[in-house]
């Protein structure tokens, strides 16, 4: 973890003292912000990064992604379509979306990935969400985010791996991944033919 308050010009190394793979990190405001990692790690800081506190997900799966609307309200997206939110914070979250369940490696074949895919981003504004991951998988969610339904693959996605997504309120948004492509969100509705190679 490498932190900066003077526009990258210099970097703090505010590093964990353990081995593991952080992910993503989402700033809520100049203070706070959320690290997702493997092994279900959560991290937040409230002073800038210069100290980060575990906070217990409740899984023991891998998160690709976290982004949050404030600092209360917070979505992670990880391994096996695993979708997780809170609304206090971190200090609780619920799984509201995918499976929490460990198998062994040998068991995740084609078949359990294209059901299951690992998600990597999330965002939302008002009540529209989206996630999104391996094999063209898009999840929306029309509630504020406390249901995901899985929309159907395009025939012509050719199941690319989508890796980002923003979406803002009124204005659309985006979703990004494998091969230059890119789907365009238009007030709540996701165009299915994506461009790209």
């Amino acid at each position: 973890v490498l932190v900066t308050d003077d526009v990258g010009l210099t970097l703090t190394n505010r590093s964990l003292p353990e081995d593991i793979i952080l992910n993503k990190v989402t700033m809520i405001d100049h203070d706070t912000a959320l690290i997702a990692g493997e092994i279900g790690t959560v991290l937040r800081s409230d002073d800038g990064g210069k100290t980060w506190t575990r906070l217990d997900s409740g899984v023991d799966k891998t998160l690709f992604g976290v982004r949050c609307r404030d600092a209360m309200r917070c979505w992670a997206v990880g391994i096996d379509a695993l979708i997780l939110s809170t609304e206090d914070g971190g200090a609780t979250w619920q799984v509201v979306n995918g499976s929490t369940d460990l198998r062994p490696l040998e068991q995740v074949g084609f078949g359990q990935a294209f059901e299951n895919p690992s998600l990597y981003s999330i965002d939302t504004a008002g009540d529209f969400g989206v996630a999104v991951g391996d094999i063209g998988a898009v999840f929306v969610s029309q509630d504020g985010g406390m249901r995901w339904e899985r929309l159907e693959a395009s025939k012509n996605w050719a199941l690319p791996w989508f890796r980002d997504v923003v979406v803002r309120e009124g204005e659309g948004g985006a979703i990004v991944g494998a091969r230059g492509r890119r789907v365009t969100i238009v007030e709540g509705r996701i165009e299915l033919d994506a461009e790209g190679d």
